[in-house]
């Protein structure tokens, strides 16, 4: 479609049925909405300037919504337009509601700066220098301990880009500011650059990494699935989650087997001696009980009767 000339005209006339569409009631049509806008903005890139600028202030009007799937479609649609769609006339856009009274729209949209200074060429945001500085100043101080977290994350990224204004930011800040920065700079890891539910989850899984070649080196090297994996299994190590089965089954499984191999034991012969009482009746001598032998009738019985 975009090979025709009147494709992008034509595209324009879409924009009043997306923004129709992303103010829906119905989260199902929300979501599709934004699905469409994602689409449309990752393959045309810069083309779908015109319809991003109208369609992202209501997208963010999507990020406070209490209806989980709504607010998530909002927030995934404006990050893949930040990501392809450099127009330099969206960080107004952004920057603007960076002074919400919501407080999940200051968060996110300090995380969109921050996506938007990690993806764009510097060129794109000399115009827009003084608003990202002042806007960046404002998070350092805000109400909020998250925003002001992901404040310090923007200042690092407008730093890569404009390191004098940065450290006119920096000079400019109090000084119980300018030590959170260096407190953030301190307990910085290398999750520090992703977003707070990507970092919760790169830390779990790291942290499983860590946990599992030390723990199941021993069961993954050879270890066999009969009898003999118990024993490869050190006490302490890491165990599997096995929630598909039935704890109160495998324990009386468990009992039965027990007790079946405790009664095999006691039922042998060699356990078993001569004139002894078993569990299940009572066990004569094989001499007796053959009656091959001579002079059966005066030999004493196995409870020693003459």
């Amino acid at each position: 479609a975009t090979e025709y000339d009147c494709f992008f005209q034509h595209l324009r006339l879409l924009e009043g049925a997306f923004k129709l569409s992303a103010k829906d009631l119905r989260s199902q049509v929300v979501r599709e909405a934004c699905i469409t806008v994602a689409h449309l903005s990752t393959h045309l890139g810069n083309k779908f300037d015109h319809s991003a600028e109208a369609i992202v202030p209501t997208l963010f009007n999507l990020v406070p919504n209490c209806a989980k799937v709504m607010a998530t479609s909002g927030v995934a649609a404006i990050r893949c337009i930040i990501r392809h769609t450099h127009v330099p006339r969206l960080i107004p856009l952004i920057t603007s509601n960076c002074t919400s009274k919501s407080v999940a729209v200051r968060r996110r949209c300090y995380e969109f700066l921050d996506l938007l200074l990690q993806e764009w060429q510097t060129h794109s945001l000399e115009r827009h220098v003084t608003v990202l500085v002042e806007t960046i100043k404002k998070g350092i101080s805000d109400a909020d301990a998250e925003a002001r977290q992901e404040a310090r994350k923007t200042y690092w990224s407008l730093r890569n880009h404009f390191p004098a204004e940065a450290d006119a930011l920096y000079n400019s800040l109090e000084p119980s500011y300018q030590k959170g920065f260096q407190a953030h700079l301190k307990s910085s890891t290398s999750a520090a650059s992703l977003p707070h539910s990507d970092r919760s989850s790169s830390s779990s899984q790291e942290s499983l990494n860590r946990a599992f070649p030390a723990k199941w080196s021993v069961v993954s090297g050879g270890a066999s699935r009969g009898p003999s994996a118990k024993s490869t299994a050190t006490p302490g190590g890491l165990q599997r989650s096995r929630s598909d089965i039935d704890v109160n089954a495998a324990a009386s499984a468990k009992s039965r087997h027990t007790t079946g191999h405790t009664t095999a034991s006691r039922l042998t012969a060699s356990n078993i001696p001569a004139g002894a009482y078993a569990s299940l009746g009572r066990i004569r001598n094989r001499q007796l009980l053959s009656g091959t032998a001579t002079g059966a009738s005066d030999a004493p019985n196995s409870r020693g009767r003459s």
